[in-house]
This record gives C-alpha cells, sequence and structure tokens, in this order.
C-alpha cells in the first residue's frame, strides 16, 4: 500500500520548478536539511507540521494552499 502525503507535493514541486529553486537553497531557506526537503517533496509522512510549514513558507506558499485537496480526489462515501 503506498501512503499518500496529506499536502499537495505536486503544488510543492511545481513552486519550486518555477523558481528553479534546488533542495539545498530551500533547505538554507528554511534551516532544515537537504533530506528534509527531499522527503517533503516525495510525500513521506515523517516530516513534522512546523517542518512542513517552514519549508513551505521558504519556497512562498501557504500551508492553506498544500493542504486543499486536489480537485480530482474522489470524496469518501459515507456509509449509514
Amino acid at each position: 500500500m503506498r501512503y499518500r502525503a496529506p499536502y499537495r507535493t505536486d503544488l510543492i514541486n511545481a513552486a519550486m520548478g518555477a523558481q528553479r529553486l534546488t533542495n539545498t537553497a530551500v533547505a538554507k531557506r528554511a534551516g532544515v536539511g537537504v533530506m528534509t526537503v527531499s522527503k517533503i517533496r516525495n510525500g513521506k509522512p515523517t516530516v513534522g507540521y512546523v517542518t512542513l510549514k517552514r519549508v513551505v513558507e521558504a519556497i512562498g506558499l501557504t500551508m492553506a494552499e498544500v493542504s486543499t485537496p486536489k480537485k480530482d480526489t474522489p470524496k469518501r462515501a459515507v456509509l449509514a
């Protein structure tokens, strides 16, 4: 079973690509390690909220933007 990140890795990766930012540059801005940025970009669940927030803000995004589910995400059915 593949884990699905609770945040939008596609937006994080797109913002980094648009700004031509490397993992190293973002890590320096956010004050975290390069592997931490890599884990976030790959959607690993081992990154804490505060660390994620620091990286997201270093890229120029907000937590509200990356926390929003994708539009094409299927809704869960409520079973009675």
